[in-house]
């Protein structure tokens, strides 16, 4: 029986050696105890990242003096596959010079910190006429107009995330729409 507790003994001292020369430990995430990732520091490997997607702004209606235009958008959110990882989508929605949509929803996603990996927003807007004949069409110059904007991990820091960020379909024309919203790195 003695035997048998000496060898329990050593083996359990070999193992918790080994674990401690390892760098196992009781963190999720590892110690690196050669410096190989930073000198024996924690590296953090994901981001929790919110994308608010706060309001769709039309600045000219594209219909002048017959109305309110007619508009549906669509937001999407893209991985770096262009795998989509949310769909927003909205229609029907009547609205004039200066009026807005107010959409705001948080998309709480995980990205990898890996140099190079990237997120996209894509919004995708149209305006429809409506002739006194014949069914309703896209507006020429709002044909599900679209607009990306990529963010990328580079150098320990994400890209184009300060402040409220605007995608802006037909800048200055008489058929502009804009959405807003705000990335937060968590």
């Amino acid at each position: 029986m003695k035997t048998t507790n000496k060898l329990f003994a050593a083996f359990f001292a070999l193992t918790v050696g080994l674990m401690l020369f390892t760098g196992c430990s009781k963190d999720s995430n590892p110690v690196d105890p050669v410096g190989v990732t930073g000198g024996g520091t924690n590296q953090k490997t994901t981001d929790n990242i919110d994308i608010n997607l706060k309001k769709f702004y039309v600045s000219r209606d594209c219909d002048g003096i017959e109305g309110d235009g007619e508009f549906d958008f669509k937001i999407q959110i893209l991985s770096s596959n262009n795998t989509v990882l949310y769909t927003y989508t909205k229609g029907g929605l009547h609205l004039g010079d200066g009026d807005s949509f107010n959409i705001n929803y948080t998309v709480p996603l995980v990205f990898d910190r890996t140099e190079g990996n990237k997120f996209r927003v894509k919004f995708i807007c149209s305006e429809w006429d409506k002739p006194l004949i014949g069914d309703p069409y896209r507006d020429s110059r709002m044909n599900k107009r679209t607009l990306v904007q990529e963010h990328i991990f580079s150098g320990d820091k994400w890209s184009n995330i300060s402040g409220t960020r605007y995608l802006v379909t037909n800048p200055g024309s008489d058929c502009s729409t804009q959405l807003s919203y705000k990335v937060t790195i968590n």
